[in-house]
Order: C-alpha cells, then structure tokens, then sequence
C-alpha cells in the first residue's frame, strides 16, 4: 500500500508540477545541470558519440572487407596474368614449331635440289685447276716468247677465277650440309660417353682452328670441369658439334670486341661441367660483347645471325638447339650488354629411349 501511494505522488507532483518552475528554481539555485533540458542534452551528445563510434566501427570494418577482396582480387589477376603469359608463351612455341617443321621440310628438298650441281660446279673447278697445272708445266717446256707470256697471263686469271669459284661453292656446300643437318630426322646412336674428355677435345680443335684461319686471336681458356662427372650417356658425334659451334660463336664475339681496341682486354673462354644429381650442367661463358635484349628471342631462329657480310649462315646455334633437344635437354642463354654471354646445357642422365634401347629420336 506505501509502495503504491509514493509512486502516485510522485506521478501527482510530475503531472501538478511545472517545468518551468522547476527549472527556475534550479536556475536560481545553480543546479542547472540537473535540469530537464540538460538531461535531453546529455542525451543527444550520447546518442552522437554512439553515432560516431558506430561510424567508425563501420568504416574500419569496410575498409578491412575491402582489403580483403582486394588482395584476393589482386591475386586472382595474378594468376590469370601468370595463365595468360603461360598461354601465350605456348602458343608462341607451337607456331614457332610449327614454322620449323616446314622450314625443316623446305630446307631439305631446296638442299638435296642445290647439292648435285653444286657438285658438278666443284668438282670441275677442282678439275679445271689440275688442267691449268698441267698447261703452266708445259709452257715451261716451250720457248719463252711474247706469246707464251700471254698465255700465262691468261691462265694466271683462269686459275684466280677458278679458286674463286672453288672457294664460293665450297662455302655453298657447306651451308647446304648445315641446311641437312637442320632438317633431317632420323636416329643417333647413344653411347656412354666420357663428357669432359670430348669437352676438352673439340674445345682445343675449336681454339687451334679459329687460330688457323684469318685474323686469329689470343685467348684465356679455362677448364672447370668437375672430375665426379665420369660418363654421360650421349651421342658423341652430334654433341661435339654442340661444343664447335658455341666455342666458334664465342671467339668470333670476342674478336669483335678485340677489333675495338679495348686497352687491357683480354679474350676469356669460361667451360664448365657439374654433376648435379639426376642431371648434367654444362656452361660456356664468354667475356665478349655480349647480346643486344631484341636479339635474345631470335638467336636460336634458323638463318639468323649478327654477323656481318657473309661471316655466318644463321644456323649454329639453330643446330645447336635441335641436338640439345634431340638429348632431351634444356638451352638458356644469359647475357649482359659489354660484359658477357653464357649458353647453359642442362642434360638428364636417364635418357627416354625408343624401342632400340641405343637410339634416340632427332
């Protein structure tokens, strides 16, 4: 009963009462913070702190989904970029095949077309020279006269024009065996093979052979051949050309840079071979001018070459490739502009044979 009649009272003073009044009196009295209005005040700066606070706990929530979704957005683009790049990096490699089978195909039938008479054109300069031997021996013979003097002048001639001639179809028969080379298929016989004994052979006859012909130069060649490395399992014919023609490359760049008459440079031919597991390194490195960046992509492209005039037929490093391929292995090159170039064999030890066990496919 005392519990009911105090609330009624208190309902009766608020309902009696005057607002108004009340706050005079507080007013009056310097409790204005526990008026009415300043209750409704305290009310409002909570509900705008409560705002903010909800504000900001809402922002920094969106601003952490969005994160989210970026990094998982910025990594699905990774991927799709990577898939793309892959895509068009095999798709560069099919047509790429594609346009060597039927060069492949082309340069053999034009080869085996050039090769009889090219032939018939050095063997009878050949032939012709013997001749003109013989004609100089019988002219000795006869009694010197204006008339002789003549004709030696004469076959003086026929015999430059014959070495000439010799000499250009010697060049065009060896770019037609390197066109065959190129082309033909078939099978090479796989033998275990002392690696570093043919690296250090056909290294020494590429140097005394770049040293045999015109404009010859100095070169620091050093072997770091690993002695762990006992045999591979290659074919020695086709793999020691590998080895001519990246070394005949390599002085040929270094000779280059030689002609530039650079004080103090000194022509360094780098081999090396490493047992690395399952699998075989080889490496050739080179301290000559290096390769420009827009010729990298072209250099193991048939027919083409850097080098100027008619120094170079384009297909080396095409051949190159193809014999490393055919042993199942990988060719990188690396290079700097000015200060060096390496050509890196990698070769698996285990070889995928064909049904004869001692052949491999071309």
């Amino acid at each position: 009963m005392s519990l009911n009649h105090n609330i009624g009272g208190i309902m009766g003073f608020i309902t009696t009462s005057n607002f108004s009044d009340i706050d005079g009196e507080n007013l009056k009295t310097g409790n204005w913070y526990t008026s009415w209005w300043a209750y409704l005040f305290y009310l409002l700066i909570f509900g705008f702190l409560m705002f903010l606070v909800d504000r900001y706990q809402r922002s920094r929530l969106l601003s952490k989904v969005y994160a989210e979704n970026r990094e998982k957005e910025l990594i699905h683009a990774k991927e799709i970029q990577e898939a793309y790049n892959e895509l068009k990096a095999t798709q560069a490699q099919l047509v790429q095949q594609e346009k060597l089978a039927s060069l492949g195909q082309l340069t053999a039938g034009i080869a085996h077309e050039i090769k009889n008479p090219l032939n018939f054109v050095n063997n009878f300069s050949e032939l012709s020279l013997e001749y003109v031997e013989e004609i100089f021996l019988e002219l000795d013979k006869l009694e010197q006269s204006e008339i002789t003097a003549e004709m030696r002048a004469l076959l003086e001639d026929i015999k430059y024009n014959l070495q000439k001639t010799l000499q250009h179809g010697s060049r065009a028969d060896g770019i037609v065996k390197s066109m065959l080379m190129h082309s033909r298929g078939g099978k090479g016989i796989m033998e275990p093979t002392d690696l570093n004994g043919l690296i250090k052979e056909y290294v020494n006859l590429a140097f005394h052979g770049m040293r045999a012909n015109k404009n010859p130069i100095n070169v620091d060649i050093q072997l770091q051949l690993d002695e762990n490395l006992t045999t591979a399992n290659i074919n020695p014919e086709d793999f020691s050309r590998v080895i001519l023609n990246l070394c005949k490359n390599a002085f040929d760049a270094m000779r280059d840079k030689t002609k530039e008459n650079q004080n103090g440079y000194l022509p360094k031919l780098t081999v090396r071979t490493k047992d690395s597991d399952d699998k075989i390194l080889i490496e050739v490195e080179d301290n000559g001018p290096g390769i420009a960046e827009e010729n990298r992509d072209k250099l193991l492209t048939p027919f083409f070459t850097t080098k100027k005039g008619n120094e170079g037929t384009g297909l080396g490093l095409s051949i190159t490739h193809d014999i490393v391929k055919a042993h199942q292995g990988i060719l990188e090159i690396s290079s700097k502009e000015g200060e060096f170039t390496k050509f890196s064999i990698l070769l698996p030890k285990e070889i995928k044979k064909d049904q004869n066990e001692n052949t491999y496919s071309r």
